[in-house]
């Protein structure tokens, strides 16, 4: 049983990782499709743990976010410990450490090391493509900070701050998603509270909102709950899911051929290349590796949904839509769901889905279907 999973993430070898909020453990699933805990210890919310094959008996309290480098080392947003910790695999087992974070919800430590940094219950955590930086959504402190990996001391700092700035006049109120594009170069930020998905280019400290109320096609009840960055027919495309107003926008980014700008569903929640595609509190998003589909957690619905980006046509791949648990080992579109919220791809092209109130992590097998 996974009481509560928060976030997913897959590594390069195909193992999939779990953010188990509820009960305040890593979990992992294997190649095997076997589920172990990884670190942490069930129902015992706590700090401790960090050190050589320390890892596996590590202590969290109520992760939520949760990364994985492209050299296998697992990234964890500890929320109520004010903490990011990092597994990673050894001889003798798990070593655990904590990259930021000194367990007090304030803030400071910025151009200092990170472990001795002070965070406010972080969520969202991101890694870039070389390994060499972590991104924090810091929520409680209302920053976006950035840990330098290539130091010896892990430099903390903040790419964007809630406080005045004459420069950079936008502010974060509720970071809660992070993700960086391809090349390392620009970071995305869902910021529900601030109705904003932001766009930052380290290189150049400079930061812009790509969508909000205010942008072409996007409506007044926008709320981002979840983001994806691909690459879709040559362009540039951000992914962002709201749950007010029930939609799922495509933002077409600053560099893409075609421009930026924002193109998305209307209020009642129809895609406008998939007409009549109703969506009811969407969340987790997911686009397989060739870029043609992206995966729709459609919360409240339980179900999810994939839509095909060539053609416009939008399909239920798993649940019926009535809450429940039911349906492993069978079509994934006659198993009941109840309340998914996360989506992830393995290497293989199985998508993994956070069931958050059925407990429990379902696989679908799309060259058999089922979950």
């Amino acid at each position: 049983m996974v009481l509560g999973p928060k976030d997913v993430a897959v590594d390069a070898a195909g193992n999939l990782y779990i953010a188990e909020e509820g009960w305040s453990r890593i979990l992992k699933v294997d190649g095997n499709r076997t589920l172990s805990t990884f670190a942490g210890t069930r129902n015992r919310a706590d700090y401790g743990g960090d050190g050589p094959a320390g890892g596996q008996n590590a202590l969290f309290n109520s992760p939520q976010g949760i990364a994985v480098d492209a050299n296998g080392r697992v990234y964890v947003g500890d929320t109520k410990n004010h903490r990011i910790r990092a597994l990673s695999s050894v001889a003798d087992g798990i070593r655990g450490d904590t990259v930021a974070g000194f367990g007090i919800a304030r803030f400071s430590g910025d151009y200092g090391p990170a472990a001795l940094a002070k965070l406010s219950a972080p969520t969202g955590v991101a890694v870039d493509h070389r390994a060499s930086a972590l991104f924090i959504a810091d929520w409680g402190n209302r920053r976006l900070r950035r840990v330098d990996l290539q130091t010896a001391t892990r430099t903390i700092s903040t790419v964007e701050w809630d406080g005045p700035d004459p420069l950079n006049p936008l502010r974060l109120k509720w970071a809660n998603h992070v993700a960086v594009d391809k090349d390392d170069a620009r970071i995305y930020i869902a910021d529900s509270d601030a109705s904003q998905v932001f766009e930052v280019i380290p290189s150049k400290r400079k930061i812009v909102s790509l969508a909000g109320p205010a942008s072409p096609g996007i409506v007044t009840r926008f709320r981002p709950a979840g983001i994806a960055y691909g690459e879709v027919a040559g362009e540039r495309v951000l992914f962002a899911s709201s749950c007010p107003g029930h939609a799922v926008y495509s933002i077409m980014l600053p560099g893409s051929p075609q421009g930026g700008g924002g193109r998305g569903f209307d209020p009642t929640g129809h895609d406008r290349l998939a007409v009549g595609a109703k969506m009811s509190y969407p969340h987790g998003l997911a686009l397989d590796s060739a870029g043609r589909n992206l995966y729709i957690a459609s919360t409240a619905a339980n179900v999810v949904r994939k839509l095909d980006l060539d053609r416009g046509r939008i399909t239920t791949v798993a649940g019926t839509g009535q809450l429940g648990f039911s349906g492993d080992g069978g079509p994934a579109t006659r198993a009941r769901l109840n309340s998914p919220i996360a989506l992830a791809f393995d290497r293989d092209g199985n998508l993994f889905v956070a069931d958050m109130y059925n407990h429990r992590i379902r696989m679908i097998d799309f060259s058999v279907a089922p979950l």
